[in-house]
């Protein structure tokens, strides 16, 4: 894998710089509104799927640092849960997403930048099966991209800007993608935190794709944060199964992050 090769390639330049296995902590950014961050979060939203949880963290495996510069390879996966409320208070689960992402980063200074690869793949489950709700698309859905990103700690902000080149995808579809955003938030252990996330693809024959986060966040020194507050998305929708459909909601998130990444 390309992040893997960049990563073994720069160790022999680090001989004289300290090394240390699985630190725990994540060197990429957090991006607490793009729908694919690989976080914990449980969303309720207007439109459909009425409830969305996803489970995922990011960690550090390798990190090698030298003077202001670190350099780390991580590891991230997250599963994304669509779920249909049903009779009785029951929620069905609708559609299935699995990511897995592996990312080489590099922080120096206020600079990060990081090369990621990433696999998502994309299921109907129990939910609409058993319900005789099965849509029409039912072909395959699988895609990996390289995305760099790049993003600066600013005070009080980061804001970032990211490319995205498809190498494989089914079905096939053009594979070009940018983008960017902000994300904010106070120096306070609690505080407040606002989140925007803008994106336009090939794929999707260019249509933006905005989602906004914000609320407040509690912070703990090791990293963690637990955040909660308010969503808005509009654009072509993220689920896999649903590719194609446009998705506007407004609605609540609670959401925790285990490893970091915020600036």
């Amino acid at each position: 894998m390309l992040p893997l090769a960049l990563l073994c390639a720069l160790l022999p330049a680090a001989s004289s710089a300290e090394v240390e296995a699985i630190p725990g902590a994540r060197l990429t950014p957090l991006l607490p509104a793009d729908p694919l961050e690989t976080s914990n979060a449980l969303s309720f939203r207007s439109g459909e799927p009425k409830l969305e949880g996803v489970v995922g963290d990011t960690a550090g495996l390798l990190r090698i640092e030298a003077g202001a510069v670190a350099l780390q390879l991580e590891l991230g996966a997250a599963i994304f849960l669509g779920f249909l409320p049903g009779d009785e208070f029951t929620f069905g689960i609708a559609t299935v997403d699995g990511l897995i992402r592996v990312p080489v980063s590099m922080a120096w200074g206020d600079a990060r930048l990081a090369l990621e690869w990433t696999h998502i793949s994309a299921h109907y489950a129990d939910g609409v099966r058993y319900d005789d709700q099965l849509p029409e698309n039912t072909q395959g859905y699988s895609r990996e991209h390289l995305r760099l990103l790049a993003a600066w700690d600013l005070p009080w902000v980061q804001p970032y800007l990211c490319v995205r080149q498809l190498v494989h995808s089914m079905p096939a579809v053009p594979g070009f993608g940018v983008q960017t955003g902000f994300e904010a938030h106070g120096q306070r252990r609690l505080t407040w935190y606002q989140a925007l996330d803008l994106a336009w693809a090939a794929d999707t024959a260019w249509d933006t794709r905005a989602s906004y986060q914000g609320g407040m966040l509690l912070q703990r020194p090791e990293g963690q944060a637990l955040r909660g507050g308010l969503i808005a998305f509009r654009g072509p929708a993220l689920a896999g199964k649903r590719g194609g459909e446009h998705d506007a909601y407004i609605g609540a998130v609670l959401g925790f992050d285990w490893h970091g990444g915020w600036n």
